[in-house]
């Protein structure tokens, strides 16, 4: 009989049991637990060092402008170490095409001498700076017409004070404007359209006090500053060359600015404080 043919072997798998399946998935999941929270965490060390990086950065130049705005507030009055008279050759503020001006026969109060001295005589005024004070020699007065290449404009004053401008420390200019327009209260219902009138006709151009409390660090002049005020005007004719606006006499505490003042524009001081009434 003949022999059969040899049969193919075929492995024969035995299936893993249960507990072996089980752990292996276990094992697989804190596994995949392990490399996500390591990754997490090396993204979150890498970002956290770039902020702290960052942040001191920041915290160093914000402690120099606090100590910049200290040392600011703290500084005596009068000009910067670096202002010389002497090198001046025009006011920042001078208008091209001003000719000189001399003012004669004046009683000037020059300040000097702890307010005490007063000078009678005349006034050079050329480039917005004050020439001279007294005594005007003919050579200066030739040697400004060169200079400036016009006739130099006279003045006589009849014995008139002239005195150097006016600083005021404490202004309402542009906050409690002029001419004082009515601004009256309404009904709640009735303030939009109380509002909408306002803006037509322009009432209630006070805006010097905040009724809010008291005690506002915040609360700022310059944000209630009417620019078109006829009070300027005024004061300049007053004799008025700078002045601190305060917020009204109802809060104790504000910010105040200062202005300085000239016949065509105002400059803003870039300095802000906290004053008391």
């Amino acid at each position: 009989m003949p022999k059969a043919a040899d049969a193919e072997v075929v492995p024969v798998t035995r299936p893993k049991p249960q507990r072996v399946l089980r752990f292996q998935r276990l094992l697989g999941f804190f596994l995949c637990c392990i490399i996500v929270t390591s990754s997490f965490r090396l993204l979150t060390f890498h970002d956290t060092f770039l902020q702290g990086k960052h942040s001191a950065r920041v915290t160093t130049v914000h402690r120099s402008q606090l100590k910049a705005i200290c040392k600011s507030i703290r500084t005596p009055a009068g000009p910067p170490q670096s202002f010389n008279t002497a090198a001046r050759t025009v006011n920042d503020r001078f208008v091209p095409g001003t000719p000189p001006v001399l003012l004669r026969n004046a009683k000037i109060w020059t300040g000097a001498r702890n307010g005490t001295e007063i000078v009678y005589g005349d006034v050079l005024l050329d480039r917005g700076l004050v020439v001279a004070v007294g005594y005007i020699p003919p050579s200066l007065l030739d040697g400004v017409r060169q200079s400036s290449r016009s006739e130099v404009r006279v003045e006589d004053v009849g014995g008139a004070w002239i005195t150097p401008g006016l600083v005021d420390l404490h202004s309402h200019l542009g906050v409690f404007s002029a001419p004082a327009l009515s601004g009256k209260s309404c009904h709640f219902l009735l303030s939009i359209v109380y509002l909408c009138w306002r803006l037509i006709t322009f009432e209630g151009a006070s805006d010097g006090n905040s009724h809010n409390a008291p005690i506002l660090p915040w609360l700022r002049s310059i944000d209630g500053l009417n620019t078109h005020d006829e009070a300027y005007e005024l004061a300049i004719a007053g004799g008025v060359t700078t002045a601190q606006i305060l917020p009204g006499s109802a809060n104790n505490i504000g910010q105040a600015f200062c202005l300085l003042f000239d016949l065509y524009s105002c400059l803003l001081i870039p300095r802000w404080s906290i004053v008391c009434h």
